[in-house]
């Protein structure tokens, strides 16, 4: 007896049922991006995940750093340091001195070491009063007997005490420095609280001519210290 013939199956029956099979299919959804994907262009990126990077990136960049944000003290603390160099200079060259000796004049240099301290301190108060506005803090008279115009005279009897006037210069100098350290850079490129005729352009200008001042006197007292006799400092 002979066997029948397997009915073929047709090419439709076959291409039905290959479009069954779960692999062509996992493969067309695995290739198509989300569409988070396509807009981050990166496959697989969650629209939550793009919101967390965004809000990262802002953080980060946003507002003023802590340096940036704090006040600047460089240039005040330069001038500062300046400043205490050559008033401790003047206090060096001061040295020495015999109590006969601080009116003493010596050839060309009729600056004597008591002219020269009172006048630093009556400069010195004016440079306060271009910083902060104040009036003199001299005693009264200081400007007529050290001031701008007024001539050394060697007789100690027209002049307070020589402990007195040194006195007054320290003092002076030390307001200016307790005033300065409480600015800050921005505070000091101000214009002075005071008409200076010209002479200050701005707060930390003051500060620096203050310095520049007593190195110009600083030189002449070492003109009179080699006038009259006294040791070298250095």
């Amino acid at each position: 007896m002979s066997k029948k013939p397997s009915p073929r199956k047709s090419k439709s029956a076959v291409k039905k049922k290959a479009g069954s099979s779960s692999k062509p299919a996992a493969r067309k959804a695995a290739s198509k991006p989300s569409r988070a994907a396509s807009r981050t262009g990166k496959p697989g990126t969650t629209k939550a995940a793009t919101s967390k990077a965004k809000g990262t990136t802002k953080a980060k960049g946003s507002g003023p750093s802590k340096r940036s944000a704090a006040a600047s003290n460089v240039m005040r603390d330069r001038a500062l340091a300046h400043a205490r160099f050559a008033h401790g200079m003047i206090n060096k060259f001061a040295e020495g001195f015999a109590p006969e000796q601080v009116v003493a004049q010596a050839g060309a240099c009729p600056n004597h070491l008591l002219w020269t301290l009172g006048h630093l301190a009556s400069s010195a108060s004016w440079t306060h009063g271009m910083i902060t506005g104040a009036s003199p803090i001299v005693p009264e008279g200081y400007h007529a007997l050290f001031g701008m115009g007024s001539k050394p005279i060697g007789d100690a009897a027209l002049y307070p005490s020589f402990d007195e006037v040194r006195q007054a210069y320290e003092a002076t100098f030390q307001r200016i420095v307790d005033a300065v350290a409480r600015l800050d850079d921005q505070d000091l490129l101000t214009p002075p609280e005071q008409e200076s005729g010209g002479f200050i352009t701005d707060k930390l200008d003051a500060l620096n001519k203050l310095a520049w001042h007593e190195g110009w006197h600083l030189g002449q007292l070492s003109d009179l210290r080699r006038g009259l006799g006294l040791p070298h400092v250095f």
